[in-house]
C-alpha cells in the first residue's frame, strides 16, 4: 500500500517559518565576495620567465585557472537541513474528535491492610487483592474514554485523589500508584461513600455513579447506610 507524502506534509507545520529566508545566504556569499588570491612563488629564476614570456605570443599564454563558485552537493545539502532543523518542523498527527458521553462516576478503592491478602489468581501466579483491583480496573478505565471519572482511596481516612477528570490516562497512572496502608489500615467505608457523595454533590450533577470497591466491611468512621442517605 502505497503511502500518500501529499496529504501527510499537510500535517507538517514550522514553529519558525521565516528562519527558511536564510536558505540561499551562502550562494549570496559566494557571489558577492571574491575568493582570496593565493600566492604562488615561480619555481623558474624571474630573469628565465621573463625572457619566456617576450619568446612566446600572448595567445599563447594560459590565464589562471578561476575558481568555480559552485557550492559542492554535500555541503548545500547540509546547509538546507541545518535551516529546515533551525526551523522547528512539528508533524501533527491525524486528530481523532473527542466524543462526550455525559456520565460521571467516582471510583472508591479500599487500602486497608486487608488488601495485602495473597488470594487472588492473575496471569498464572497469586497476587494480593489490591494488584487484582488495579487490573481489572485499569482494564475498565480504558474503556470508558468520553466519561468523566474521579478517584477516592480509603482505609482509615478517605482520601479524594482525583476529582471528576476527562484525563482517564492520569487517572489510571494515580491508580496504579496508590500502595495499601497509605490511607492507614482501617476500612473507613462510611467516610468513603460520604466525601464521594460531598465532591458528586458540589459538582450539581444529574445521575452520577459510585462504584465501591473494598473486600470487608466498615470497621471505622460513619456507617455507610448512613453515609449514603445523606
Amino acid at each position: 500500500m502505497s503511502y500518500d507524502w501529499l496529504s501527510a506534509l499537510q500535517h507538517l507545520e514550522l514553529q519558525w517559518p521565516w528562519l527558511l529566508a536564510f536558505l540561499p545566504l551562502p550562494w549570496v556569499l559566494r557571489m558577492l565576495l571574491s575568493p582570496v588570491q593565493k600566492a604562488v612563488r615561480p619555481l623558474l629564476a624571474p630573469s628565465i620567465v621573463d625572457r619566456v614570456a617576450k619568446r612566446l605570443p600572448a595567445d599563447h599564454l594560459i590565464a589562471p585557472a578561476q575558481p568555480k563558485k559552485r557550492i559542492p552537493f554535500l555541503y548545500a545539502l547540509l546547509w538546507v537541513l541545518l535551516v529546515l532543523a533551525a526551523a522547528r518542523p512539528v508533524w501533527f498527527f491525524q486528530t481523532t474528535p473527542f466524543k462526550e458521553s455525559g456520565k460521571e462516576m467516582v471510583l472508591a478503592v479500599d487500602l486497608s491492610g486487608s488488601m495485602q491478602k495473597a488470594d487472588m489468581y492473575l496471569g498464572g501466579t497469586d497476587v494480593n487483592r489490591l494488584v487484582a483491583v488495579k487490573a481489572v480496573v485499569s482494564d475498565f478505565i480504558e474503556k470508558r474514554q468520553g466519561d468523566r471519572m474521579g478517584l477516592v482511596v480509603f482505609g482509615t481516612q478517605a482520601f479524594l485523589i482525583s476529582p471528576l477528570t476527562y484525563d482517564l490516562q492520569t487517572l489510571k497512572t494515580l491508580l496504579n500508584e496508590s500502595q495499601i496502608g497509605m490511607a492507614g489500615n482501617n476500612t473507613a467505608m462510611g467516610d468513603a461513600i460520604g466525601l464521594t457523595l460531598k465532591h458528586l454533590q458540589e459538582q450539581k450533577l444529574q445521575h452520577p455513579v459510585l462504584v465501591l470497591l473494598t473486600d470487608g466491611s466498615n470497621t471505622s468512621g460513619v456507617d455507610p447506610i448512613e453515609a449514603a442517605t445523606k
